[in-house]
């Protein structure tokens, strides 16, 4: 156990004391002519000052220096306070360590966050903000965030959480769920594991998030058919990279674009931009047509290319790193090169700029930077996203000084560990929404209630939850190619054409093709131990009977949506001084900034249909027009969703 100074802080109110009798009883023994107390050196004094405690000799103001008998008793009286602080502490920290032992074995339903690291220690943060009753365990009891977990009432159990006996005094018996953040995946596995010896018996299943960072062990993890553990546990790993880059890229702004071109400007490829990228190329850019082209700005550049040639998503996107070191430097040389960059954007303006990098404040200088860079060229609507890992507070700030109309998410913070952590997310798993009426629908539609799949989803193996969750965070991507639209409901929806469920089934399809060869499988006879399938083959190439099974199961898309509380809504193109096109679509304008009765016209649709807005013209407006526009007109101004030209 290391020191800290949050232990030893008290016992340095004796040091003042200590000093003082040290250089009286120097001074004392130089200015004595007893016998008994007479020095030849320095060394000698300090030495005979130090042994004033041995009640073996005894000095008085009517012989010795009064200096000697004020450093004796100084000797003894910090003697006396260091015996008594050590007891006090010693009482003070049983009892401590007795009433966290008392609390955690009175809990019902709790929470168990074992590791108090970055991650740990925001998830008891978002735990006691909701009200959980949370215990804690470190292997450091005197750290700053143990410190942290008492000032929040949370008790704090010192001890080695892969230990069933530390376990058990957290009360992992009647606890409601584990979380494991140490900081190395093997001992989050081996914690789960020490918690299924204690699960045994419940009634209600322990719900174990094992934080797992290298993508290839999730990926292992995810390929039993069936779970890992036995009914009395639910493991589900955690993995924030991952569940930050599918919120980011469920952005409507990545979700509904339609054009065959995607480009994206990416700066940072760590483990998050890595997630980011293997997202996009495996659900947001998976279309059939479309082209990906992600420029990359990383100080480690030629690092990361050798990393990454060999992940199974690179083959799917066009990727070009290049050199670039964001935030404070030593070395001039390595600095951003900005007319580069601006030289860059203004040649092939990005679809969206997303900054990733681990420090914040770099993250920061790279954002302002950037955005400056966009605006220069008057691309002022380009969306930028920056990670900010600690401040939900900041990504309100970033909004409000980028602010401007009709362009949103100039400048908007994802992925803070609060919100990636939140309850919601560990437990309710609220960006799961979309993946469990997907589930829903499969058991409604299973013929027979038999194999792995054919569970609730609390009990699903983690292998088909991914599969759910790559099917459903797909579907508004695949529905954007379709010209349709996922929008809040109830209502009725649009009932889909056959040419549109005929698209849809052939970009799941798509998809479907895109991850099986990312996870290694070709064409050829079924056989899962080769990793060979025979449905491998482009959509026209598969036989009749199965693109008929693809589209039946596309035709179900309407009730997915509904299940998630959601209807489908088709896009039509119109004119703004025409009709409503009906309550089961969206009129789609193109309006341009200077046709006001087009605005006009606009707002006065808005108010009875729902509405999407190209507009035209950001080059040559300036804020004061925009500002004006966003006035006049709230209603079509807040369906603005895109710009129809290129702002420059």
């Amino acid at each position: 156990m290391r020191l800290s100074i949050y232990r030893l802080r008290d016992w340095f109110l004796l040091a003042p004391l200590f000093c003082a009798a040290l250089v009286l009883g120097v001074i004392g023994f130089e200015h004595c002519t007893g016998q008994n107390c007479q020095v030849s050196s320095l060394g000698g004094a300090i030495v005979r000052t130090l042994l004033l405690i041995r009640p073996s000799q005894t000095f008085s103001f009517d012989v010795d220096p009064w200096q000697l008998v004020i450093a004796q008793f100084l000797m003894f009286a910090v003697l006396l306070l260091a015996g008594l602080m050590g007891s006090v502490k010693l009482f003070v920290h049983n009892l401590r360590h007795d009433v966290h032992l008392a609390r955690a074995q009175a809990m019902r339903g709790h929470v168990i966050v074992c590791g108090l690291g970055e991650t740990g220690l925001e998830i008891v943060r978002g735990l006691r903000r909701a009200g959980k009753a949370v215990v804690a365990i470190s292997r450091e009891e005197s750290s700053e965030a143990a410190l942290s977990c008492e000032r929040m009432g949370v008790p704090m159990l010192s001890g080695d959480a892969s230990r069933v006996e530390t376990l058990d005094h957290a009360g992992v018996r009647r606890a409601g769920a584990l979380v494991a953040t140490t900081g190395s995946d093997a001992v989050n596995l081996d914690i789960a594991a020490a918690a299924g010896q204690r699960a045994a018996g419940r009634v209600k299943p322990l719900v174990i998030r094992p934080e797992i960072r290298a993508p290839w062990l999730i990926d292992a993890i995810a390929a039993p058919r069936g779970a890992l553990f036995d009914s009395t546990l639910l493991v589900h790993p955690l993995r924030v990279q991952e569940v930050a880059a599918r919120i980011l890229l469920g952005r409507a702004s990545f979700t509904r674009r339609r054009d065959s071109q995607r480009r994206l400007l990416l700066a940072g490829l760590g483990d998050l931009g890595a997630a980011i990228l293997q997202h996009a190329a495996l659900s947001t850019f998976a279309l059939p047509g479309v082209k990906a082209e992600v420029v990359c700005y990383d100080d480690k550049a030629a690092a990361r290319e050798a990393a990454v040639r060999s992940a199974p998503w690179r083959k799917f996107l066009d990727l070009d790193l290049r050199p670039a070191c964001f935030g404070p430097i030593e070395d001039p040389a390595r600095a951003v090169d900005w007319d580069a960059i601006r030289t860059d954007l203004a040649a092939h303006p990005p679809d969206a700029v997303i900054v990733a990098l681990g420090d914040d404040n770099a993250a920061l200088e790279a954002a302002f930077g950037l955005r400056d860079a966009l605006d220069r060229l008057r691309h002022f609507a380009t969306p930028l996203y920056v990670r900010t890992r600690h401040a939900e507070g900041l990504r309100q700030l970033l909004s409000r000084m980028a602010e401007r109309p009709l362009c949103p998410e100039r400048l908007a913070g994802f992925g803070d560990l609060g919100s990636l952590t939140a309850p919601e997310q560990l437990f309710d798993e609220a960006a799961d929404r979309m993946a469990r009426a997907v589930h829903a629908i499969y058991l409604a539609g299973a013929r027979e209630w038999e194999g792995p799949a054919a569970v609730a989803w609390e009990r699903l193996a983690e292998r088909f939850r991914r599969s759910s969750r790559a099917n459903a965070d797909h579907l508004p991507v695949k529905l954007a190619f379709a010209g349709l639209r996922l929008a809040p409901g109830p209502g009725q929806g649009a009932r889909l054409s056959e040419d549109e469920i005929e698209k849809l089934a052939e970009a799941e399809h798509f998809r479907w093709s895109r991850v099986l060869e990312a996870e290694g499988w070709r064409v050829g006879p079924r056989d899962e131990a080769a990793k060979t399938h025979p449905l491998l083959v482009p959509w026209p190439q598969l036989p009749a009977p199965v693109r008929a099974e693809n589209r039946s199961r596309t035709a179900d898309i309407p009730r997915i949506a509904a299940e998630a509380g959601l209807v489908i809504r088709r896009l039509v193109a119109t004119d703004p001084s025409a009709a409503a096109p009906g309550a089961d679509a969206i009129a789609v304008l193109v309006l341009d900034l200077e046709d006001k009765p087009a605005w006009r016209a606009a707002e006065a649709l808005a108010a009875g249909a729902p509405i999407a807005v190209q507009a035209r013209g950001l080059a040559r407006a300036s804020i004061g027009d925009l500002a004006d526009l966003a006035r006049d007109f709230p209603r079509a101004a807040a369906s603005v969703e895109a710009w129809a030209e290129p702002a420059g």
